[in-house]
């Protein structure tokens, strides 16, 4: 796996994961770009909500569509129904076929679906070889050629080249049919290969280079090869405001200290500017990494004053917090 300078940041609240086997699949084969959004929101509503419904309206939302119709809800409804698993290794006489949702139901805006038993392990229980999907990165992609690529690249982690024949490329944008194509390689490469590309490189952590594999002057096949730069994990919105509650009910408490000794009082102040310092700094480019470290100053900060209030029998304005507190703290 080769290594790029880019930074790409995510976060668990836009985020859902696909066993490899599910993004290496065929499943994503024919779909336009809005039905492949569809489905990842019924897998965002099943992992982060853990609902198996949502209304219309949270679905625009969240992609930015403008206007999201009955007849289109419709149409992207049964394609999604229509989705199967297609696992084939023809060489040994052996393939199948499964079938991803159960049933999918559309009542004045509400979407309700039921997966089938066999799509659920795969994003559900995912403990290792998974792709995990920034869905605010890839509401960006203008095709589902791109978020196609996207997803085949991630489950290929530890790879940085691979080679395909001209059917196997063809075959994994699901364009092997498309009569235009198959004679006029500069075609494919115009309207769906360089855009894939360019979009990649613009949107996120990959930088993704392409090569022709001739014979003689005959294009009959391409070599694709990438680099990953870093991918970052913000703090989550839950977390933001668990830290923001720590620091906001310290702050709050400010009005005490004017009833503390001259030592004690410096020494809370001292505690005061260190909270105001970490809020600083408690905002959503908060890294994940961080969050545990500031977590636990927080309430070493406020044990500490506690401590002070106690010994000078000053009565803080907010006990019910520390009450709270004691109960995480034993939880």
């Amino acid at each position: 796996m080769r290594k790029n300078e880019k930074v790409s940041y995510v976060t668990n609240d836009t985020t859902i994961r696909k066993s490899n086997e599910l993004s290496l699949s065929k499943l994503q084969n024919g779909l336009s770009l809005q039905q492949v959004q569809l489905l990842s929101y019924c897998i965002y509503s099943t992992q982060q909500k853990n609902k198996t419904s949502f209304h219309k309206a949270d679905f625009e939302k969240f992609f930015g569509i403008k206007k999201y119709r009955t007849k289109d809800a419709f149409d992207d409804a049964k394609a999604l129904l229509n989705l199967s698993l297609a696992f084939a290794d023809l060489k040994n006489d052996n393939f199948k076929f499964r079938n991803v949702f159960q049933e999918i139901d559309y009542t004045k805006g509400l979407f309700e679906f039921t997966w089938t038993n066999i799509l659920l392990p795969h994003i559900l229980e995912l403990q290792r070889n998974f792709v995990l999907l920034d869905l605010m990165t890839t509401s960006k992609f203008t095709s589902s050629y791109t978020w196609k690529m996207y997803e085949y690249l991630k489950a290929k982690h530890g790879y940085w080249n691979l080679k395909f024949t001209k059917d196997e490329i063809y075959k994994l944008f699901a364009v092997e049919d498309v009569k235009s194509y198959q004679g006029n390689t500069t075609m494919f490469k115009k309207r769906v290969l360089n855009p894939v590309i360019e979009e990649l490189n613009e949107l996120t952590e990959y930088v993704v280079q392409c090569e022709e594999i001739k014979e003689g002057r005959k294009v009959v096949g391409f070599q694709l090869l990438w680099s990953i730069g870093n991918v970052v994990k913000l703090a989550s919105k839950k977390q933001i405001d668990e830290l923001q509650l720590y620091i906001t009910t310290m702050l709050d408490d400010m009005d005490v200290i004017f009833d503390l000794s001259t030592a004690k009082r410096n020494e809370a102040l001292d505690l005061l500017d260190a909270v105001r310092k970490i809020s600083e700094n408690v905002n959503y480019s908060l890294e994940e990494a961080k969050v545990d470290g500031l977590r636990t100053l927080l309430k070493q900060y406020m044990k500490k004053f506690q401590e002070i209030c106690i010994s000078e029998d000053v009565q803080q304005k907010r006990p019910e917090f520390y009450n709270w507190l004691e109960e995480r703290e034993d939880s």
